[in-house]
């Protein structure tokens, strides 16, 4: 899973820098000062930056539940060059959607005037939203639930055997059930940033209420920075692997390890991964 980890990583990434100063910019001049090439630009990377994302939640839930509920078929199912196969399929298949779109034959990319953002606009009144919103969002969701639903029954069902065995499989199992939890923790942060924003426009089409429109927008440009401090609250190897990337350029951090003569005794050190 750390291939997809990566992966929305840099998706996260792409959009905290491109999407987010033109976002910002919106807001500051009240209006789009950009152009209409460059809003065209903006509005389809936002789309295609979204598909990535839940995309790649998706795939590590499904390397998750493979892992956990049928651990046998996880050597088999998730080699080298089958999860190539899925990180390229999650940047590939949000290009290959939005490809109507971009050519102008189901709504085209451009300023919506009544909000004055950068999304699909309708043409001749077809517009890829509702399509997009079902299969790119609806379905990966309930997909997530199913996966976390048997994860979930599965765990429960061996805890009484995690409890029993020492061993380091028994160990191991519980550092796959931290990652899986951290996955959940970010499936359900995303959830929670562009579902509001989705049921504003969708009850307010006219925008009488802009500030419940703009709250909803914060929340999600929000969703691209609240991964990284998922990553750090939730899972005691990324914050060693912050401590040790940010050490030398904050002093203090590294005299707090210093300080600490235990840290990092509770749990794995940085040399054992988590991940498969």
């Amino acid at each position: 899973s750390a291939a997809f980890i990566a992966s929305l990583s840099v998706a996260d990434l792409l959009f905290c820098a491109f999407n987010l100063p033109f976002s910002a910019s919106r807001f500051l001049h009240g209006s789009w000062a950009h152009g209409e090439r460059l809003c065209w630009v903006v509005a389809a990377g936002r789309y295609f930056n979204v598909g990535i994302s839940l995309l790649s939640i998706t795939a590590i839930t499904v390397n998750r539940y493979v892992l956990i509920v049928h651990p046998g078929a996880y050597e088999r199912l998730y080699g080298r060059r089958s999860i190539i196969a899925t990180v390229a399929f999650t940047w590939v298949l949000p290009a290959v959607v939005l490809i109507p779109t971009a050519l102008g034959a189901w709504g085209r990319f451009g300023l919506e005037p009544q909000r004055l953002n950068c999304s699909i606009v309708p043409v001749e009144g077809k517009s890829a939203k509702a399509f997009l919103f079902v299969c790119a969002f609806v379905v990966p969701c309930l997909a997530i639930i199913v996966c976390y639903a048997r994860i979930f029954w599965t765990v429960r069902k061996s805890r009484l055997q995690l409890a029993s065995h020492q061993g380091e499989a028994a160990k191991r199992r519980k550092d796959e059930w931290r990652l899986t939890r951290m996955v959940l923790f970010i499936f359900c942060s995303f959830v929670a940033c562009y579902l509001p924003i989705t049921i504003v426009k969708v009850a307010d089409p006219d925008v009488l209420y802009p500030s419940v429109h703009l709250v909803g927008y914060v929340l999600l440009y929000l969703s691209a920075c609240v991964n990284p401090l998922i990553y750090g609250v939730t899972n005691q190897q990324y914050r060693q692997a912050y401590h040790s990337t940010l050490a030398p350029c904050f002093p203090c951090l590294l005299a707090r390890r210093h300080g600490s003569s235990h840290y990092g005794s509770e749990e794995n050190t940085p040399a054992k991964t988590m991940v498969s």
